[in-house]
């Protein structure tokens, strides 16, 4: 009995192991990372002013309105320093060969500083966003060809606002 046990836990580590690994397609894989790189990048670009960060993860259309939001920092003389402590993919959907509409649930922590003196302007404060990515396929590589914040109060629905309002207002 004790010789079968060995062999019968061995399948079970297995078959656990099995059930754990990830069943996304390889172009699953390429868009969640980056999205990834995408945020990762956004840090940056809100803290240093600067969406050089975003070359080669988005569309000059992308990179366009992010700036805006930079300029709108630099006008009042602020940056934004944030975290992002969660991010969880809740749908990939190819809609086609080179483009797919990705829905996140994700959670930042967030706060504004006054340019050059680093004095506090707005706390850190914890956001909860649900996010739609828009992504294109360019040249053989996955790009966030749009970045939006899903109202709350609709469902699932592309009828999605500026993520740019949310950021710019802090709130």
């Amino acid at each position: 009995m004790a010789s079968l046990r060995k062999p019968f836990l061995c399948l079970l580590f297995f078959l656990f192991m099995a059930s754990c690994s990830d069943r996304s397609s390889p172009e699953e894989r390429q868009i969640r990372q980056v999205i990834k790189w995408y945020n990762e990048a956004l840090v940056r670009v809100y803290q240093e002013l600067d969406v050089q960060s975003l070359d080669g993860l988005t569309t000059g259309q992308e990179i366009g309105r992010v700036r805006m939001i930079v300029w709108k920092f630099k006008a009042e003389k602020k940056y934004m320093e944030s975290e992002q402590k969660e991010l969880v993919f809740k749908s990939i959907s190819m809609t086609g060969p080179e483009s797919a509409d990705v829905e996140t649930a994700e959670k930042w922590k967030f706060r504004h500083l006054r340019a050059k003196t680093d004095a506090v302007l707005q706390p850190w404060k914890d956001e909860d966003y649900t996010m739609y990515y828009r992504m294109a396929k360019m040249e053989g590589k996955w790009v966030v060809e749009k970045a939006r914040l899903v109202r709350k109060d609709l469902d699932r629905n592309p009828n999605y606002i500026n993520h740019s309002s949310m950021v710019i207002k802090g709130k």
